[in-house]
């Protein structure tokens, strides 16, 4: 260990003692008593000139102290009425604060209810709208009839009844309907009149109130969408089979449909696998049993005149 210079060598090693030097001592001018005498009195006086600075100074600080304790109290004095004030404000900023946080929550509460109400009437709106639109196809129905009448045409017959309704184009085949199950149809002869047999009025769903899309591009990019995912899913177990077919990789761990695959470079590392295994099981040797490699790697050894294998490391 090397030593610093300046540190003590007491606890140093013997190399460093021996080459430490001895310290010769200062030469020093010899006064005389009253050269002496003078400096100290000099120094003394000095101090004495510092000491007093000192004390007039502390003389000051003690006034300064005085005036200041009586502006502190001032102060405190003031801060005290200050704060007293605030806090009366703060109160009563506190209260009108509440009322207003209640206010808002009573106006919450009935904007809510309004809003039910308004849904309501809206739904009523909704069902006077489709039977206004069912009365009117209905008047027209009839208007048409009447004009056939008229004309001497075969026109549809319509029988006043609450359970069924016959309603029906003259050109189509006789086809009764009940409850939505439809039955054997019956052939049209041109003499007769015809009437389809239907089932009541259906009552109204929430599907017939929600507005269809007017944007017919929007419900194409949409059935797009769909038909992509659906593509993507078969994509993937087709993936998938293959794989299984190829490899034994555990479907947990396939890819996804975005993702490229190599059947190639799964097959190689699988190979490498089965090949490890194998080797950790069997004899090293037994590896290249049925291989030309072995005759290869074999070493003759004139002494003992027989085939010696290598180590392991050289295969």
């Amino acid at each position: 260990m090397s030593y610093p210079k300046n540190q003590n060598l007491d606890n140093a090693p013997i190399h460093q003692k021996k080459n430490k030097k001895k310290e010769t001592p200062r030469h020093r001018s010899k006064k005389t008593k009253q050269e002496t005498i003078e400096v100290l009195t000099r120094k003394i006086l000095q101090q004495k000139q510092e000491i007093n600075k000192y004390v007039e100074r502390v003389k000051g600080f003690e006034d300064l102290h005085k005036k200041l304790k009586k502006l502190h109290k001032k102060e405190t004095e003031g801060l005290k009425n200050h704060v007293e004030r605030r806090l009366n404000a703060l109160e009563h900023s506190n209260e009108i604060r509440n009322q207003i946080v209640l206010e808002k929550r009573k106006l919450q509460i009935e904007n809510k209810n309004l809003q039910k109400e308004i849904n309501e009437l809206r739904t009523e709106k909704l069902e006077i709208e489709l039977t206004n639109t069912r009365l009117e196809n209905q008047i027209k129905k009839l208007k048409r009839s009447a004009r056939k009448l008229s004309q001497g045409k075969p026109t549809k017959q319509i029988f006043e009844d609450e359970t069924i309704q016959f309603i029906g184009s003259r050109k189509r085949n006789l086809v009764t309907r009940k409850n939505n199950v439809k039955k054997k149809s019956l052939r049209y002869d041109q003499t007769k009149t015809i009437s389809i047999i239907s089932s009541p009025l259906p009552k109204l769903q929430n599907s017939e109130f929600k507005k269809r899309s007017k944007n017919p591009l929007r419900d194409k990019n949409r059935r797009n969408k769909n038909m992509k995912k659906i593509k993507a899913k078969k994509k993937k177990r087709r993936i998938s089979n293959e794989l299984n077919t190829f490899t034994r990789i555990p479907k947990d761990k396939l890819l996804t449909r975005r993702q490229t695959i190599n059947f190639s470079k799964i097959a190689k590392k699988n190979a490498k696998k089965n090949e490890n295994k194998n080797a950790n099981k069997n004899h090293w040797f037994k590896r290249f049993k049925n291989k030309k490699k072995i005759y290869k790697t074999l070493r003759f050894d004139q002494k003992n005149q027989e085939n010696i294998l290598p180590n392991k490391d050289f295969i």
